[in-house]
This record gives C-alpha cells, sequence and structure tokens, in this order.
C-alpha cells in the first residue's frame, strides 16, 4: 500500500514481434502486463478487505498496453526459459488466487512470477526501496 493507500504493483513482459516487409526487418514491441488484484478492486468488500486484511477472492488480470511506460518501470531481466509467455500463462495457472494484503497480494505475486520468469529474487523490494531513496 502506498501513502494514498492504493495498493498497486504489476509486471511488465515485452516480447519483440519480427515481421519482414520487402526485404527489411520491421520491429514492433509487445507490452503485456500481468496484475494480481481483487475481483472487483471498487467494491467496498474490497476495501474493508484490505482495511482488515482478510481475504478477498483475487484474480490474475492479463493485458496489452500500447507502450511501456517511462516512469516507475525497470528491467528486471530476462527469460530462464525460450517462451517467457509461455512460462506465466503457467505460472498463472498454478497461482492461489485467494487475496490477502501483507500476506498474499500484488507484491508476492509480481516477486514470484520474477522468480519463474528470470530467477531475480525479492524484486518489488529491491526496486521499491531503491525508487524512495
Amino acid at each position: 500500500m502506498d501513502s494514498t493507500g492504493i495498493v498497486g504493483c504489476f509486471i511488465v513482459l515485452s516480447k519483440t514481434l519480427d515481421f519482414k516487409a520487402s526485404n527489411s526487418i520491421l520491429f514492433r514491441i509487445e507490452a503485456i502486463v500481468f496484475d494480481f488484484q481483487p475481483v472487483n478492486p471498487e467494491s467496498i468488500e474490497a476495501a474493508i478487505s484490505i482495511l482488515s486484511r482478510k481475504s478477498i477472492r483475487g484474480v490474475v488480470m492479463q493485458r496489452k498496453l500500447k507502450n511501456v511506460p517511462k516512469q516507475r518501470c525497470w528491467m528486471v531481466g530476462s527469460s530462464k526459459g525460450n517462451n517467457a509467455m509461455e512460462m506465466a500463462i503457467e505460472f498463472n495457472s498454478s497461482w492461489v488466487t485467494g487475496l490477502r494484503v501483507g500476506f498474499h497480494d500484488c507484491r508476492h505475486y509480481t516477486n514470484e512470477l520474477v522468480e519463474h520468469l528470470t530467477g531475480e529474487v525479492q524484486i518489488v523490494e529491491r526496486f521499491t526501496s531503491s525508487y524512495r531513496s
């Protein structure tokens, strides 16, 4: 939870796609965001659960972005596998969706997904502490 009381963290997975067009190669970067949040994050039930640190039903979200964010976005590393998207989808299918702030929330999701993809550990804490400094 940040100073505004909003819980938020996510991971951006960028994937470069190559296209050939008359002897030249064009590159397009596709940015996919994965996030773990309450099923209905704006509901009163979600607010009460977050404030009381009780469990609430969560959901893993996946969506495309037009661009990679320019602020508060860090390059963590490269995937240790051949297909990061498949690895992320596999990870998401096994993620337990009971959300409890401070125990099993978006920070835990981000840390574990990044570790699954890159081998980097406790990435949220490392980057948020360096961002605050």
